[in-house]
């Protein structure tokens, strides 16, 4: 099997049909091969950093190489909170506020957000609060807050709901302020499992409380959750900017919260909005910049580097801040070295066997296709397809929409 095949697990034959695709419409050949040799050079540079030869090393052995060193250094990261995991969220929000304080993002108006509630009262999350009324909550509560509690404790009726309500939002209703990052104390029911939560609707980053204990590779997952959150965020600010003088912007949030996000089909390859923001990092040209009716400026493009963002969170894991994303293949075996899969691995207790792969994979997946759409021609396509869902009807403001509340009777709730 080709590398690239064996890193996203797929057939040979359906990968090499998917590039073949891209190229045709691209007009270039081997788009991804630099890309693909750089995943390559920094594995084998992994390996001589642990001890090994990269030309003698089955998967196997990187990989029980990998977990030494994962445990020893989220052991030396954990000294310091004395398996207090409450210990450990609270810096990292605070930390991660510091970090990303200079971040200027595009979301919906707080004051929207909370008419969009008192419409839809959220009943679970009220009940778990302890308030008999939406306006009491909402008077009391970060409205950031109650939306990531929302979307976890209500039903999949209540959250298919609350993206209608988005698909009304107009261009008034959305602003630019800074990233929000809230650590909210609590003891959570056993439906909320991860402890960062993403609202990209409002802009912010909600830390739970956890009453878990330090197990080992609870750190490290906590982390991988953490940049996977910013990176949601700042696609969907991207997005938000780009679309919220445009007529009918409301669909793009309706989009970014739901369960499973819309795709672009470019040359019959699915390619979903994480890899076109990515893209429009790569090139923003004339092409786009025509395309879109306001200019994204550096501030909307720019990324902090997870690197960077690592060494705030926790200064001792340089190693594993320049592994994100990279994976390595020995005899048709991959192994992922992203601090995300090893994390999983390890907080699961798994083994080689059923080690994990899904962080690395879906990573190399958006770097790869966000190399193809940024070609203008396949760039002329994304912005074709995006008109061509924005030309559905106008539709009312939310401020004039009345819609019938869900009633928390016999509701399925959302794991």
């Amino acid at each position: 099997m080709s590398f690239l095949s064996t890193i996203l697990n797929e057939a040979e034959s359906k990968t090499a049909l998917r590039f073949k695709r891209l190229e045709q419409a691209t007009g270039e050949l081997s788009i991804d091969v630099g890309y693909i040799s750089q995943l390559k050079q920094v594995a084998a540079q992994a390996s001589k950093e642990l001890g090994l030869d990269p030309l003698d090393t089955t998967a196997k052995e990187l990989y029980q190489a990998l977990r030494v060193r994962a445990a020893a250094d989220e052991k030396v990261l954990l000294s310091a909170y004395k398996g207090d995991a409450d210990q450990l969220l609270k810096a990292v929000a605070s930390n991660f506020q510091k970090a990303v304080a200079s971040e200027i993002i595009w979301s919906v108006k707080r004051s929207v957000l909370k008419k969009v509630l008192a419409e839809q009262s959220p009943f679970e999350t009220m009940k778990f609060l302890r308030y008999r009324s939406v306006a009491s909550l909402l008077k009391n509560e970060q409205v950031d807050v109650v939306l990531a509690l929302a979307h976890k404790l209500e039903s999949d009726q209540w959250n298919t709901k609350l993206r209608q309500y988005y698909h009304h939002l107009q261009a008034g209703d959305f602003e630019a302020r800074p990233i929000k990052v809230v650590f909210y104390m609590s003891h959570f029911p056993k439906e909320i499992v991860l402890p960062i939560v993403a609202v990209p609707e409002a802009g912010a980053i909600i830390v739970l409380s956890s009453e878990e204990t330090l197990k080992e590779g609870y750190a490290f997952t906590l982390l991988s959750q953490t940049l996977g959150a910013y990176r949601h965020i700042k696609d969907a600010s991207l997005l938000f900017k780009a679309h919220h003088v445009r007529q009918y912007p409301g669909w793009m949030v309706q989009e970014f919260v739901a369960p499973k996000h819309h795709q672009i089909i470019i040359a019959g390859v699915p390619i979903d909005w994480s890899a076109i923001s990515q893209s429009l990092r790569h090139n923003y040209g004339d092409d786009a910049r025509r395309l879109f009716d306001v200019v994204l400026d550096h501030g909307d493009m720019d990324l902090l580097s997870p690197q960077r963002i690592l060494h705030a969170l926790a200064p001792g894991l340089g190693f594993w801040a320049e592994k994100l994303g990279i994976g390595s293949v020995h005899d048709d075996d991959g192994v992922s070295l992203h601090i995300g899969d090893i994390g999983i691995d390890m907080l699961q207790n798994r083994h080689y066997e059923t080690r994990s792969m899904v962080v690395l994979r879906a990573y190399v997946n958006r770097e790869i296709m966000s190399l193809y759409a940024a070609r203008p021609i396949l760039q002329r396509h994304v912005f074709k397809q995006l008109d061509k869902i924005e030309s559905r009807p106008q539709t009312k403001a939310i401020s004039e929409t009345r819609t019938k509340k869900i009633r928390p009777e016999n509701r399925k709730k959302k794991a």
